[in-house]
């Protein structure tokens, strides 16, 4: 915590501390309470005599079983459901969403590449795709709580669902606030650090190495920048995606891929239009293509 003051308080000043502290005070105070949902274990001869099973099966391991908040549940028989059609139903179940590793690297690939050339740009639609996995995370932890506590599928899920969503959307935008904060101090750190050797000259890189700059006057050419760049990029999103609080992101994710681009062949073409877009943005980076800052104002001057 107190390395984050200092890195605000360095790149930003005394405001920007008083808008961090602002901020993670508005967290602490709008974010609801956690609610935890405790149910009874069934055993398998209650599971069985409701579903019209023999008595007395065999041993089993079955139960309640948890993922990820949003990620799948299973409960257990539905009684005393309050719309009455959902009665005498075992119980409700959703699949765990697979993990998309491939695509997610993929895509975080693409946006440290971006940022290579577009920092500003990338920024944004890097937030606004954080939003949106969060805000789907949210919808969908709330949608399989409920069907969990009542035991089976609801008539009005659906129009509750479209009805909540700017509520989960105020939700996301303030459930991202610890990730980005942390993941923005990471990329900061790292990046801010490096630029200021970079522009100081304390640090010059080059194609013959560390201290064999081929600029003119032996600087360091645009690309490598360029490299900063894409690097805190790239660990700022590390940091984000498994920071603090960031488990509804992760699942919004992987539900946002599955019905944007479902199966394995869903996922092999995201990962090869994400490469395609990686190899494009670093040929445009190898050819000197110079840095477009907007919609920021300026270049970062810490030299």
């Amino acid at each position: 915590m107190i390395i984050i003051f200092a890195n605000y308080y360095w790149v930003f000043g005394w405001p920007g501390v008083k808008h961090f502290l602002f901020a993670t005070l508005f967290f602490i105070i709008a974010l609801p309470p956690p609610t935890t949902v405790l149910l009874p274990t069934p055993t398998p001869t209650e599971v069985l005599q409701r579903s019209g099973g023999p008595a007395n099966p065999e041993p089993s391991q079955n139960g309640w079983t948890f993922a990820e908040p949003g990620e799948g549940y299973a409960a257990g028989p539905g009684e005393g459901h309050p719309e009455g059609d959902l009665a005498g139903t075992v119980g409700y179940e959703v699949g765990v969403a697979r993990r998309r590793v491939g695509s997610v690297l993929g895509l975080a690939l693409v946006a440290a590449a971006g940022a290579a050339l577009y920092p500003g740009i990338a920024a944004v639609v890097v937030a606004v795709a954080l939003l949106l996995f969060r805000t789907v995370g949210s919808a969908l932890d709330a949608l399989h709580s409920r069907r969990v506590r009542r035991g089976g599928v609801g008539r009005a899920d659906t129009v509750r669902a479209v009805a909540t969503g700017p509520w989960h959307l105020l939700r996301a935008l303030i459930g991202l606030v610890p990730s980005v904060l942390v993941g923005a101090s990471a990329a900061v750190i790292v990046g801010g650090v490096l630029w200021w050797a970079l522009g100081t000259e304390r640090l010059v890189i080059g194609s013959r190495g560390v201290g064999g700059g081929t600029a003119a006057g032996g600087g360091n050419e645009p690309w490598v920048y360029s490299a900063v760049l894409a690097g805190a990029m790239f660990i700022g999103l590390v940091t984000v995606w498994f920071g603090p609080a960031s488990a509804l992101t992760r699942v919004g994710a992987r539900r946002t891929l599955a019905g944007i681009a479902p199966g394995n062949v869903g996922a092999v073409v995201v990962v090869v239009l994400a490469l395609a877009g990686v190899v494009a943005l670093v040929t445009l980076v190898l050819s000197g293509r110079p840095v477009t800052w907007w919609p920021l104002a300026i270049a970062p001057a810490l030299g």
